[in-house]
Formats: C-alpha cells, sequence, structure tokens
C-alpha cells in the first residue's frame, strides 16, 4: 500500500491549525504547531503524515509543486480550509498577519488565489472544508472527513465557536 500525505492549506487565520489536530486525531503525524518538522526533516517511512501551510507562509507564497516533489513516494492529497471572510481578517489583524483590515483582505484574497492555481496548474486531489462547519457539527464532519481521505476514527477533538468573539 502506498504512503499517505495529507497538505493542509488556507489563509492565515482560517483554521489551519484546528485542521492539523484533526488529521492528527485520525492517526496522522505530523505537528499542529507553526513550526513544521517536515520542512526540514525527513519523513522517512511515516504515514500516513499531515503537513501544514498558511497561505503566505513566512512572509512568502508556498510553492505546492516543491512541496509535491519531497512527497513524490506519497498519495497525496490537499486539504483546503477556508473561514467566513470578515472573522479571517479580523484575526489577521489581532494576530498581526495584517496592519488592517485592508490589507488582510488583499491577503485573504492573493491567499485564495494562490491556492487554487496551485491545485490547478499541479492537478492536484483537494477536499474543501470550511471552519464553520467543524464548529456547528464537529464530530459527524470530522467523522465525514476521515471516511473521505481513508482514515481511521481514532478520537475526534473537541472544538469550541471561536468565531463569536469577532462578530
Amino acid at each position: 500500500m502506498k504512503k499517505r500525505a495529507y497538505v493542509i492549506l488556507g489563509p492565515e487565520s482560517s483554521g489551519t491549525r484546528l485542521l492539523t489536530k484533526i488529521m492528527i486525531a485520525g492517526g496522522c503525524h505530523g505537528d499542529a504547531s507553526h513550526f513544521q518538522p517536515f520542512d526540514k526533516c525527513s519523513f522517512g517511512n511515516l504515514s500516513p503524515i499531515v503537513w501544514r501551510r498558511s497561505v503566505p507562509h513566512s512572509g512568502k507564497d508556498i510553492n505546492l509543486q516543491s512541496m509535491l516533489d519531497r512527497l513524490h513516494d506519497y498519495e497525496v492529497m490537499v486539504v483546503v480550509i477556508v473561514r467566513d471572510w470578515t472573522v479571517t481578517e479580523k484575526s489577521q489583524v489581532k494576530n498581526k498577519h495584517a496592519s488592517s483590515i485592508e490589507v488582510a483582505n488583499a491577503k485573504v484574497k492573493s491567499a485564495l488565489k494562490s491556492i487554487f492555481s496551485q491545485l490547478i496548474l499541479t492537478n492536484s486531489d483537494f477536499v474543501l472544508v470550511t471552519y464553520e462547519s467543524l464548529v456547528l457539527n464537529p464530530v459527524k464532519i470530522q467523522q465525514s472527513l476521515f471516511n473521505r481521505l481513508g482514515l481511521k476514527i481514532l478520537s475526534t477533538i473537541r472544538i469550541t465557536n471561536e468565531n463569536v468573539k469577532w462578530l
């Protein structure tokens, strides 16, 4: 059986860390923190793995093709997460990803354009998840995602609605 890898992509403050935690609860090897060990370390024989990228990453656009090149021994599925636009903008400003709502708006647009254009250019298979669906029905959505991705349901994580503080 071929090794599996899941690449998590989303604009900054869209829920990529939450989604990575969910994937780890589903049995994936990886890290939900800002530090991503797979940036520098080899994957070895680990499977399945989860590798997270907020867009932009460290102030730069991502290069999905270079990530896929490193994952050449893996069957790769990209999982894209999106979150309510207004909430994402406000969170970006508070977390110093953007200096203003206007800058955050431009960054969200740029991130989504980059993600979807790179998915098209690399002909990558992908699944789209919304933060709001995870909040509204966390157990069923996690189970549905695990089933779609071929992961066993080892555990689900508790999810709280962090959008409320922004509205």
